[in-house]
């Protein structure tokens, strides 16, 4: 039974470590003049030191044309 809620509450700590969630809102526009694509990223969390977006992806038509790592 101790080795089952070990492995249990390993479990647990792995998933929380891992679990990630999708940013509350995303506003994108466009300007065709300069052609730059702005997206602006909603992820309100509350340890904001470590918890954050990692990378953003842009996609057209099926297919990633952008990846942008955030540091």
């Amino acid at each position: 039974m101790k080795k089952l809620i070990m492995a249990l509450f390993f479990v647990f700590i792995l998933y929380a470590f891992s679990y990630a969630h999708p940013p509350s809102d995303i506003k994108i526009s466009y300007d065709p003049a300069t052609k730059i694509l702005q997206a602006i990223i909603y992820h309100n969390v509350s340890t904001p030191d470590s918890h954050y977006i990692k990378k953003v992806d842009v996609g057209l038509n099926g297919k990633e044309i952008i990846e942008q790592k955030i540091s």
